[in-house]
């Protein structure tokens, strides 16, 4: 079977995309870049990714889509079935419910969660790119709570005009030393 011939505008996006290369107007394109490098950063650092938060995400939803299923192509009429559709029903908003509180709560901001590092402790990096905004700030802040208290997160903000090239390519190597220097002042503070 032949594959499907990919349109060349559409060849021209996945390069660029591939390339690290952003319209620069497009705020969330360039938020997503700068996410994608940073974590990436961190990850060189000898950091291993903490799996709990997407896995926990990835379970509620799936509980609420085999919820919703059920309760839509259980076999049988309503009036026979409506304790199981009600039943179906109120457990879909409960885990879609428990899933936005799960992610406003323990996530937030957060583009990557990490276990501890060699008798370490474990790091929450987030990040913002407000709307119509130039300023991309880059937080590293201990998961830990006990350590949250001793160890105050540390903040980078800068333009993203510093890590953008006028042609919408990403400066990662310029970039990434950046994080790289955020993630030693939070290492080394005591």
């Amino acid at each position: 079977m032949p594959r499907p011939r990919v349109p060349p505008s559409v060849k021209k996006q996945q390069a660029a995309a591939a390339a690290g290369k952003v319209k620069l107007g497009d705020t969330a394109g360039m938020k997503h870049a700068l996410d994608t490098a940073a974590t990436a950063a961190v990850l060189n650092q000898g950091y291993k990714e903490d799996k709990f938060v997407p896995y926990t995400k990835l379970a509620l939803g799936l509980l609420a889509i085999i919820l919703a299923l059920t309760g839509q192509f259980y076999p049988g009429k309503l009036k026979d079935n409506w304790w199981l559709v009600l039943s179906c029903v109120l457990g879909y908003a409960a885990s879609s419910g428990g899933l936005t509180l799960f992610c406003t709560l323990k996530e937030g901001n957060a583009i990557l969660f990490t276990l501890p590092r060699r008798g370490g402790i474990g790091i929450k990096v987030s990040s913002t790119l407000p709307r119509f905004s130039e300023f991309y700030t880059l937080q590293v802040e201990a998961v830990d709570k006990k350590e949250h208290f001793v160890r105050k997160p540390v903040e980078l903000k800068k333009s993203v005009a510093e890590y953008f090239h006028s042609d919408g390519e990403l400066a990662t190597s310029v970039f990434q030393a950046d994080v790289k220097k955020l993630l030693r002042s939070f290492e080394e503070k005591d």
